[in-house]
């Protein structure tokens, strides 16, 4: 599964949490996990490197943004979309690069 470069798994009404394998997909691009039901801590995205579009909207995530994502933000043309879940705190961020990304 680490050589898929589109994933688009929205409104299928998926259920549980992100398997920890999705954090491996260092080949990925696009993301799309959004409007599901979908719960627990959101990824860790270190190891997605190629990411350029995540999208875990309209599910039911809720903690603290992970501090990893410092790390990822300051990517150029970054899309990170977080709205309509139970997520708390800050965006852990000290870049100032970030494209766009909604919470």
């Amino acid at each position: 599964m680490c050589y898929l470069k589109n994933i688009d798994l929205s409104s299928n009404s998926l259920s549980g949490t992100i398997p920890q394998s999705f954090a491996n997909l260092s080949s990925t691009v696009f993301l799309g996990l959004n409007q599901n039901n979908l719960i627990g801590s959101i990824l860790n995205l270190e190891k997605l490197k190629s990411l350029l579009y995540l999208d875990l909207s309209s599910n039911q995530f809720n903690g603290t943004i992970p501090s990893s994502y410092q790390n990822i933000l300051g990517r150029p043309n970054l899309l990170i979309d977080l709205r309509s879940n139970n997520l708390i705190g800050s965006i852990p961020t000290n870049q100032t690069a970030i494209s766009y990304i909604s919470w």
